[in-house]
């Protein structure tokens, strides 16, 4: 074989090598093709595995929540068989409570039904809402309920401004701001109370080619506003009156509004008290989707009380009209002498009971106490709602020109400071030396002084950068004269 054979055999050679090489690269890229495809597949078949698992728990979400609704539905249909004008709401609303879950339906149930129809036959049932911590805690009087909103011939003539707050295991929360000035014989006052029950969620169930849909609303609102003027006729005889106006709002598409009249007497004759009430007195009021209308929750109450020094215990019957129920409340109060609490000024703790039927029913006590320094009084009440849970109360008060009496027991000196030409006078200055060394002598003792600011000035002054007795162990306290009154104060 020739050269030039051997050659064109050898680049023959090298063509086959190239030409296999390239079969093989398609071949790998035949089989990366199908690998592709396989993973398309399998990811398609998880694709699909995935769509079945939420289409199940999405159809398992609804046979749930058909199956809440239906409780929910048997709720409502119980209440309405109890009370038959509950049928009347409920065929308004059954395509709506139908959508509820099972706890909203609860809610709606103790919350927004008994405020449209109380017990079948009246309507605003919240304007008998007790915001009063003091009146929670004995039994959640209305008759002895003596702040803005309560009886208003029990009202005091004392200058004050509240605030109040509750809260309820079910979400749903009550604030209340009111206060109340004297003239003379007269006593008058204003307050708003809302009320807010929270929202709901709503769902609407998937139908045909409409996805499931859920939306929110508040469920009930409530709003009052509160006017109330006492006179005191003599010492013993006290009339008052409140105006109160109420607007509610359900579900944000059904709103009533109502004005009610509460007439207030009571007896005051030594430790006794007799008191009457006459609560929510108004013309009939109805809802925005009826024209039919129903009677306010009318109440009457009569009661006496019995209030020696430090210990007070009430009796009451409340008549509800429409619903021919009467409910009797009882409460008691101890409240701790002033030496006992120094530098307090008020240490009150309170227990009651109501009862409506013969049925007795622990969920029916309430517990609370108050507790003040100064012109401020802080409050709390606990008070059960049967099987749901405890509510709380929290209130706090600013009580204009209310100051802390120093018990005598406490007192250890007092004496005059005279001053002359805006100086001390010499036999003044002696007392002042004396008190100074009684002062550094006894560190347990504090000092208040009563005078003029810029005689008790001079005095502070004296004591601190003279005596080096400490500023935190003075008191002072303003008043318009041309002396100065030294208390010496055992803590």
């Amino acid at each position: 074989m020739n050269k030039t054979g051997y050659s064109e055999m050898k680049t023959e050679d090298r063509g086959q090598r190239s030409e296999n090489r390239g079969q093989r690269s398609e071949n790998r890229g035949q089989r990366s093709e199908n690998r592709g495809q396989r993973t398309e597949v399998r990811g398609q078949r998880t694709n699909d595995r995935g769509q079945r698992t939420e289409d199940r728990k999405r159809e398992a979400g609804i046979e749930e929540r058909k199956a809440e609704s239906v409780k929910g539905e048997r709720l409502l249909t119980l209440s309405a068989s109890r009370f038959p004008l509950y049928g009347i709401l409920f065929s308004h609303l059954s395509s709506l409570i139908s959508h509820l879950s099972l706890l909203c339906t609860i809610r709606y149930l103790l919350f927004a039904l008994p405020c449209l129809y109380g017990a079948g036959t009246t309507v605003g049932d919240v304007l008998n809402l007790n915001t009063s911590i003091r009146a929670i805690s004995l039994g959640k009087t209305h008759l002895f309920n003596s702040e803005v909103g309560g009886n208003p011939a029990l009202i005091d003539d004392r200058n004050t401004v509240a605030f109040k707050f509750n809260t309820s295991p079910l979400g749903v929360r009550i604030f209340d701001i009111g206060g109340k000035m004297s003239y003379g014989s007269f006593t008058f006052g204003a307050g708003i109370i809302n009320q807010n029950a929270g929202n709901i969620e709503i769902y609407k169930p998937p139908f045909e080619d409409n996805p499931e849909v859920k939306f929110v609303k508040n469920l009930q609102n409530d709003l009052i506003l509160t006017a109330v003027s006492a006179y005191r006729v003599n010492r013993i005889f006290h009339v008052g009156l409140n105006i109160r106006h109420l607007n509610t709002k359900i579900l944000e598409n059904y709103t009533m509004d109502a004005t009610a009249f509460d007439l207030g007497m009571a007896v005051k004759s030594g430790k006794f008290n007799l008191a009457f009430l006459l609560k929510n007195l108004g013309s009939k009021a109805s809802y925005s989707y009826s024209n039919e209308k129903f009677p306010l929750a009318a109440v009457h109450s009569f009661g006496v009380g019995f209030f020696p020094s430090y210990f007070g215990i009430i009796f009451s019957a409340d008549n509800e009209n429409e619903r021919k129920q009467t409910l009797f409340r009882t409460g008691i109060e101890w409240n701790l002498p002033d030496e006992k609490i120094y530098p307090l000024n008020t240490l009150a703790i309170r227990g009651g009971y109501s009862q409506r039927g013969a049925k007795f029913n622990f969920s029916n006590f309430t517990f609370g106490f108050s507790m003040g320094f100064s012109s401020v009084l802080f409050e709390y009440a606990l008070s059960p709602l049967d099987d749901v849970g405890l509510s709380h109360n929290l209130g706090l008060s600013y009580r204009f020109g209310h100051k802390t009496k120093i018990p005598e027991s406490k007192i250890k000196e007092r004496v005059m400071i005279e001053f002359v030409a805006g100086n001390i006078d010499d036999k003044s200055f002696a007392k002042l030396e004396d008190t100074a060394q009684l002062l550094k002598e006894s560190p347990h003792y504090s000092v208040k002084l009563e005078g003029h600011l810029d005689l008790t000035d001079k005095i502070v002054d004296y004591f601190v950068s003279s005596e080096r007795i400490a500023e935190s162990r003075i008191i002072v306290e303003e008043k318009e004269t041309t002396y100065v009154i030294i208390t010496l104060i055992e803590k």
